[in-house]
């Protein structure tokens, strides 16, 4: 009878995920061989990496050899387990991607007060759709002269200031149609 002994796993590292993506990708290629294509990596080498993660598992994960490549019950329970960490690791790096893609916080916004009145400028329909885009920004609006928004954006009272085109100053930055930052 042969004694099974137990790995303590303990905490996952970064080696121990490359090593299942191996082993996951010598499952769905249906051995080592065709696996050596897909990872970019020599046989001896996914071999080497297999004996690792099992090692590592203390477990049998796969037959191999000359009557070809086939799962462990062991090794269908830790594939199945290796899809579900994967899938897990996948959508925490796509939730990551979705906070830095995603606006929040206050924006300070100044319009010159004649664009403000101004049905041309269309600075409801605009509004609208920033908070469409942006749900999780607050948007202060500020309606002022020229002057009060370049100075409240140099000064930090405002993000983003709307004026018409006129002198330029060279601490601020323009853009078409006219918006000025700080540079």
């Amino acid at each position: 009878m042969k004694v099974k002994t137990r790995a303590v796993l303990g905490q996952l590292s970064d080696m121990d995920i490359r090593l299942l993506r191996v082993f996951k990708s010598v499952v769905e290629c249906g051995g080592m061989a065709a696996a050596e294509l897909e990872l970019n990596i020599g046989t001896s080498t996914v071999s080497r990496h297999l004996k690792d993660l099992e090692t590592r598992l203390g477990l049998t994960l796969c037959r191999r050899g000359r009557a070809g490549f086939a799962l462990t019950t062991e090794g269908e329970q830790i594939y199945a387990e290796t899809l579900r960490l994967l899938a897990g690791a996948d959508a925490f790096r796509s939730s990551v991607d979705e906070i830095h893609r995603r606006m929040g916080g206050q924006l300070n916004l100044a319009v010159f007060d004649k664009t403000a009145s101004n049905p041309a400028a269309r600075l409801g329909e605009a509004i609208a759709l920033f908070s469409d885009l942006a749900p999780e920004v607050s948007l202060q609006l500020s309606v002022a002269p020229i002057n009060a928004i370049e100075r409240g954006v140099l000064d930090g009272q405002f993000q983003v200031g709307v004026i018409p085109g006129h002198r330029r100053s060279d601490t601020l930055a323009y853009w078409r149609p006219a918006c000025v930052v700080r540079r």
